[in-house]
């Protein structure tokens, strides 16, 4: 399953089940990065429409592509809807913005779920020939790291490391139908 996915159903069990407990179960089982760091305000951040759209993710000839749809909020935040192909009536819903660390875009996205956690999913993102680029970071490669400040080094020291990395960068194409 896609990282992006694995997120999806995590946030859709903590739905129902107690905070505390599937939080810390949800991160030790998937790679994604989680915290309660901040990579800046989303104040300070501004919206490039280039990410803004009705997008699929995943999906081959067997099986149907999740949506993804992300929307200027405020003209600093994006709204994102994501709807996984197995559960399309339970979206996860959540703000983000993007902050520019050197050549790279990384997004902070924080559920809409007040019943959830209070932390930030954090994923390099990118628009790479008409297609969104979204990258998991591996969760032990930011052990460590306790402020915000050391946080936004360590991304930006390590912008090319792969290591830095959980699998594969995942690309979305435009949802056209839309």
């Amino acid at each position: 399953a896609l990282p992006l996915l694995t997120y999806t159903l995590k946030m859709s069990l903590m739905r129902t089940v107690i905070i505390g407990l599937i939080v810390s179960a949800a991160v030790l089982t998937c790679g994604c990065y989680e915290t309660t760091l901040s990579l800046g305000s989303a104040a300070d951040a501004k919206v490039d429409a280039a990410y803004c759209g009705d997008w699929l993710l995943g999906g081959d000839s067997s099986a149907k592509p999740s949506t993804l749809i992300i929307r200027d909020f405020d003209g600093h935040q994006y709204y994102v809807e994501l709807s996984d192909n197995s559960s399309p009536d339970k979206p996860d819903r959540m703000s983000g913005f993007i902050v520019k660390i050197k050549s790279a875009d990384f997004a902070q996205l924080t559920t809409l779920d007040k019943k959830a956690a209070a932390s930030h999913l954090i994923l390099r993102v990118g628009i790479k020939d008409g297609k969104l680029s979204l990258r998991q970071l591996d969760k032990n490669f930011f052990d460590g790291v306790t402020t915000d400040a050391a946080l936004h080094q360590k991304l930006e020291e390590n912008i090319d490391n792969p290591k830095m990395y959980e699998g594969e960068e995942q690309l979305a194409t435009r949802n056209e139908e839309k």
